[in-house]
């Protein structure tokens, strides 16, 4: 990853930048400081007047040498740009990566929820169905909530995947049982 960044920097720099650019560059810690502060000025100048005239000239993206758009993905980003980052914007990304996952986790933790929902609706109207007597005038039906072994087999399905996650997803996954979320 790190040698894809590096590669993608590089052709960054070749692609706005010409070899009468490079050679001043080269020549940066030959000539005594004084100069060198002006000839860095005046390279990276230069820089940006070829880089605007190169924009002049072609209106397409920047396609050439694997410049090519990618899909936004915070995590790879991270991966990519880890390396120019201080300590602590590595951790302030880092937490928000974590939060990120989180929530995608709470909101497939929802799903789950609203699934098994459905299912044991389902489970109810299969149940309640199968057992109405054709002769039975009164239509009232057993439901799960009456059924001690539905309630069992669903707090054991819900206790079994409470019991899969880490603490502090477990606590979520209760707040989101709960309705708290």
């Amino acid at each position: 990853m790190e040698q894809d960044t590096s590669d993608n920097i590089l052709a960054f720099d070749t692609l706005f930048t010409t070899n009468h650019m490079q050679i001043l560059k080269s020549l940066l810690p030959y000539v005594d400081s004084d100069f060198q502060k002006k000839l860095a000025v005046y390279i990276k100048f230069s820089e940006l007047q070829y880089t605007l005239s190169y924009f002049q000239n072609h209106k397409a993206e920047i396609s050439g040498c694997s410049l090519t758009k990618k899909e936004f993905d915070l995590s790879s980003i991270y991966q990519t740009i880890k390396g120019y980052c201080t300590h602590e914007e590595q951790s302030q990304i880092e937490q928000l990566i974590n939060f990120m996952n989180t929530m995608e986790m709470v909101k497939n933790m929802r799903e789950m929820m609203e699934f098994m929902n459905e299912l044991e609706t389902f489970s109810n109207f299969t149940y309640t169905s199968s057992d109405t007597s054709p002769s039975d005038n009164s239509s009232e039906a057993v439901t799960s909530d009456s059924n001690p072994e539905t309630q069992m087999d669903s707090f054991s399905m819900l206790t079994m995947l409470k019991g899969m996650l880490p603490p502090e997803q477990a606590e979520l996954f209760e707040m989101i049982q709960k309705g708290g979320i």
